[in-house]
């Protein structure tokens, strides 16, 4: 029950229908009406309701706006638009540690690069030569703000790439990579061969299944 409750209160959809909720309190304090809806009505009329209902009553700016966004942009586009978001930063947390490291890539992570990312080795490489070993963080941040303005332009020109973002973190899945990352990955692959690291695919799968131990979170 935690863990659902954890992801909830973060879904917009909880925020939106919490000022739908009240809004409707007080106009049922001021006038009741004749008959009392359905829960699928009320449901229905706060998916609808109007963004004077969102403005008016205390809520972060920015929940507010991803609410609004999130209604214009459609159900069906943003989700394929959230997926693809999950995908491309679980991609930036394979690589990340490659590059923090400053390890070789294997030729199987080279191919796997040049296949999803083209141009991105050469981009690397130069901004590498500008960078001290402490700062290599900043490798895997430019990996990541790569492909954000490639994959997603369209979220970004049409001004709702953070709400994207926001409904991609705020994603079980992606939680999980973000866990796996840092409670396991990052060291445990120091300590194999760098020849043998796993392609994407076999890690996301890994990523996928991995549970945090309450002693590590």
């Amino acid at each position: 029950m935690r863990a659902v409750t954890f992801y909830a209160i973060r879904d917009p959809v909880c925020a939106r229908d919490w000022a739908y909720w009240k809004w409707c309190e007080e106009r049922w304090e001021r006038q009741r009406p004749p008959a009392y809806p359905s829960f699928e009505e009320w449901r229905s009329a706060s998916e609808e309701c109007a963004d004077e209902v969102l403005d008016a009553f205390k809520m972060d700016e920015d929940k507010r706006q991803i609410i609004k966004a999130s209604r214009a942009i459609g159900p069906e586009r943003l989700t394929a638009a959230v997926a693809q978001y999950m995908e491309w930063e679980a991609f930036t947390y394979w690589l990340r540690s490659l590059l923090e490291a400053d390890a070789q890539f294997p030729e199987t992570v080279t191919r796997e690069v040049q296949h999803r990312c083209p141009g991105f080795l050469e981009s690397d490489r130069e901004l590498r030569s500008t960078l001290s070993p402490e700062n290599y963080t900043r490798r895997w941040k430019a990996l990541l703000e790569w492909g954000e303005e490639r994959f997603f332009a369209a979220p970004r020109r049409e001004g709702w790439f953070k709400t994207v973002v926001y409904h991609a973190r705020a994603h079980p899945r992606s939680a999980r990579t973000v866990d796996y990352w840092v409670f396991h990955w990052d060291m445990y692959w120091s300590t194999q061969p760098v020849g043998t690291y796993p392609s994407f695919e076999l890690w996301r799968q890994t990523a996928d299944n991995y549970i945090v131990q309450l002693g590590n979170a």
